[in-house]
């Protein structure tokens, strides 16, 4: 799927962009259908390496409600490399929905995600498994906590340096 939480860079983008909450109406929602994209994430910004971040599928739907809260579902698998060893890479299926508002996102399935160094406090990119609630600062985007019943893989970027 791709889905903004291919990085969570992205989700603060959209989100940011789209939270100006309007009353509830009738609108339909937007559907937007996501090409694969490749991002590079220098040393220090999530790993100490830089890394490759490539999404490698090409089914996924964002559906943007007028209330401004995001849906994303769909395949999403991701390849990331270490670019100053690319013998060290990883295929990661990331594959989940996912529901994004202003103060929080929700992660009910298998979903990978990405947290910064300098926003987050567990920099790095982890697959979790369950019923993951990211709560966060509307302003920043940045993560204050992570709550529900889940199992959450150690950092990736472990196995990419």
């Amino acid at each position: 799927m791709h889905r903004i939480a291919r990085t969570l860079i992205c989700l603060a983008v959209a989100v940011t962009g789209l939270m100006t909450a309007s009353p509830a109406s009738a609108v339909a929602p937007e559907r937007i259908t996501f090409v694969p994209t490749t991002y590079v994430f220098e040393a220090g910004v999530v790993c100490d390496v830089p890394v490759l971040y490539e999404e490698l599928s090409e089914h996924g739907t964002l559906t943007i409600f007028d209330d401004g809260r995001l849906f994303g579902t769909g395949a999403y698998r991701v390849r990331l490399t270490n670019m100053l060893d690319p013998t060290k890479t990883l295929v990661v299926n990331g594959t989940g929905p996912q529901m994004y508002a202003e103060t929080y996102t929700r992660l009910p399935a298998h979903t990978l995600f990405t947290m910064f160094q300098g926003l987050d406090f567990m920099p790095g990119f982890y697959v979790a498994t369950g019923n993951l609630t990211i709560t966060r600062v509307p302003e920043t985007s940045a993560i204050t906590g992570i709550g529900g019943v889940y199992r959450i893989s150690d950092n990736l970027c472990g196995q990419l340096e």
